[in-house]
């Protein structure tokens, strides 16, 4: 679906982290746009969103989220850094992922730097939100065993103290 011609409302998501995975809407078909009571929810970035901010069709509500994401100054700053589907809001590099489609194992690769003075974690989540692993990252580079997941997209999160970085994969 890339056309919703109604309100979007993003609300009461505790587990939420990123709006990844809403980057192919387009933003003119958004009417009145609530984003709030998502208090996991930090980046917020997407191209959907950041073109639906540029000129609003209705009313703009976006607050009580995590920091990056909890008004509607913080997300047009964050849009105005440039938006990367694959790195949802964050002016970090996007974290690299292969092979995708995958069907028992991925490789993820996130910049050197990040690893080297952060605690890093890397987080799945599947389409609906929910977390499905979570670990935390000693090398710029990590091999994940995806047997066990159902065939679908998900979406990889990886947190540490210069920001959030974003990407999304398929496992067949």
């Amino acid at each position: 679906m890339t056309q919703i011609g109604a309100g979007l409302g993003i609300v009461g998501n505790p587990a939420l982290t990123s709006l990844v995975g809403l980057d192919n809407i387009h933003g003119g078909s958004i009417f009145n746009l609530s984003i709030r009571e998502n208090p996991s929810l930090s980046s917020c970035a997407v191209k959907s969103i950041c073109d639906y901010l540029v000129s609003p069709d209705g009313i703009v509500e976006i607050q009580d989220n995590a920091q990056g994401c909890n008004s509607q100054e913080e997300l047009k700053a964050a849009c105005e850094g440039g938006v990367d589907e694959s790195a949802a809001g964050s002016q970090q590099p996007a974290v690299s992922i292969f092979p995708d489609p995958a069907s028992t194992f991925i490789t993820i690769e996130v910049p050197e730097t990040i690893i080297s003075h952060n605690i890093t974690i890397l987080t799945i989540y599947n389409y609906n939100g929910k977390q499905i692993i979570q670990i935390q990252l000693e090398q710029p580079q990590a091999v994940v065993d995806v047997s066990g997941l159902r065939s679908g997209i998900y979406f990889v999160k990886v947190v540490c103290d210069d920001g959030v970085m974003a990407g999304k994969f398929v496992k067949q």
